[in-house]
């Protein structure tokens, strides 16, 4: 899943904090942008 592979760079990235708000984001803006 596309999204997990993104949280795992995320996490990555930005640290574990950063990474919880991007994910929620990414969940919460998903369905506008790929409906």
């Amino acid at each position: 899943m596309l999204t997990v592979m993104f949280a795992f760079v995320a996490l990555g990235l930005f640290g574990p904090q950063l990474a919880v708000v991007v994910v929620a984001g990414l969940q919460a803006w998903a369905p506008w942008l790929f409906r």
